[in-house]
């Protein structure tokens, strides 16, 4: 008997090994760990070395959340630490305490990836953003906010991650009980934007939903290993693209190089996911169904404050997708879809954004404290622009008297906007002393 074990010692190995397992599973493996070394060296075998740990993407799910579980299938943790990551809107985001967790040390990491309603349009917009979210907070990140760096010494570990590497990424597809992968019908719900190089825009209609929600992967890198599972509805002889897809996210997934580093053939890739960006966003004002008029709901909470100003983190965000990032020495620009973009598509965009932020003026309840005052004030969310259910809601509200636009910004700020507004500060300051800023 091992006196380093303490209580486990009697216990048989096989018999260990199923209670560690379950700590880990139960996530309370950590304090165990902590009592002692010997412990600790058999924890770890279950907590990284066999742990498959799962995020988990239901664009059916109405809080746009990511669930993080355990290889099991089940939440990993008890309360309050079983949280899933928010995916909603730029004010969780800054709200968001997800802790960072050493993901290279485990076995491997899952993405599941659950087929969306082909009759309701905006759960491929949401499946979209929470897709987004989660690789935002899984990869690294420019360390500067108004440049991009050429140098892997000027990035950050994502928020959720330890380091900049990663375990064997799998990313399974599934069908749900209602709804398989198919070939998107629903895609061809949306409008279309004119673009110059129409190819490159009708890819996304034309493939299938799963080749849209596989994109942002693109940006993979550092991975042991990036495989794809797929589900007996789909079959790949049929999908050359999607093929395609996949070949190019098994080879692009192991490179050591961070997404970036290799300028010229990175920035193409992320201007082909910006143009998608750039779409999506705009398609949600006109689409129909539960899962959109969500979405609008939670982006008019997110136009808040000093959100609304020209220089607005959300539109300056925006803005980014459309322009792209200025490299260190100002000579090129990597990503942004303006290219890709018809002058007419442009100023559409354009006009969209400032008729939005005209209208939140006016449906933001007087108080935006926290998401429950939106919710309370449009339980069914917002319905599409240019309808007149919408123009009649406005109108509705509109007749409570006319209301300032610079008066209701006083009352508009949550808990999200004042920590963005702070870290903003805090970044700009950061550029300006940075060697990169004074260039």
């Amino acid at each position: 008997m091992d006196s380093r074990l303490g209580a486990f010692g009697p216990l048989p190995r096989e018999i260990r090994g199923a209670l560690f397992k379950e700590c880990v599973n139960q996530r309370t493996a950590r304090s165990l760990a902590c009592t002692s070394s010997k412990i600790y060296e058999e924890l770890t075998y279950f907590m990284y070395d066999q742990m498959a740990l799962i995020f988990d993407i239901d664009p059916a799910d109405t809080s746009s959340n990511v669930r993080i579980l355990n290889d099991q299938g089940k939440h990993w943790g008890w309360k309050p630490r079983r949280k899933p990551i928010m995916t909603s809107q730029v004010h969780v985001k800054e709200m968001d305490e997800t802790r960072s967790m050493p993901l290279e040390k485990f076995k491997r990491i899952v993405i599941q990836l659950h087929a969306p309603d082909p009759q309701d349009p905006g759960q491929l917009v949401r499946g979209w953003l929470q897709i987004t979210r989660l690789l935002s907070l899984l990869l690294p990140q420019r360390e500067y906010h108004y440049y991009f760096p050429q140098s892997a010494s000027n990035f950050v570990p994502g928020q959720l991650n330890q380091g900049y590497n990663l375990p064997e990424v799998c990313i399974r597809v599934l069908d749900t009980r209602h709804f398989c992968w198919t070939r998107g019908k629903a895609d061809r719900r949306f409008r279309r934007l004119g673009v110059e190089e129409k190819d490159l825009a009708d890819r996304l209609y034309e493939s299938s939903r799963l080749n849209t929600f596989l994109i942002p992967f693109r940006q993979v890198r550092r991975a042991r290993s990036l495989t794809v599972e797929l589900p007996k509805s789909v079959v790949l002889d049929q999908e050359p693209m999607l093929r395609a897809e996949i070949s190019l996210l098994s080879e692009l997934g192991p490179l050591r190089n961070v997404f970036g580093q290799n300028f010229e053939e990175d920035s193409k890739l992320c201007q082909f996911e910006s143009e998608i960006d750039l779409r999506l966003d705009y398609e949600m004002d006109f689409l129909e169904g539960d899962a959109a008029r969500q979405l609008r709901r939670a982006r008019f909470y997110q136009i808040c404050d000093y959100t609304v100003a020209a220089y607005s983190r959300w539109r300056w965000g925006m803005t980014t997708i459309s322009d792209g990032v200025d490299d260190t020495k100002g000579s090129r620009v990597f990503g942004g879809c303006e290219p890709l973009l018809d002058r007419e598509t442009r100023d559409l965009v354009n006009e969209a954004w400032i008729e939005r932020m005209k209208d939140c003026a006016i449906l933001s309840p007087n108080y935006v404290n926290d998401r429950i005052a939106w919710k309370d004030y449009y339980p069914g969310g917002i319905p599409h622009m240019g309808t007149r259910k919408y123009a009649a809601m406005l109108a509705e509200l509109d007749r409570g008297g006319p209301i300032s636009f610079e008066a209701r910004l006083r009352d508009r700020e949550c808990e999200g906007c004042r920590k963005a507004k702070r870290r903003e500060n805090e970044r700009w300051v950061d550029d300006c002393l940075s060697p990169v800023g004074r260039e």
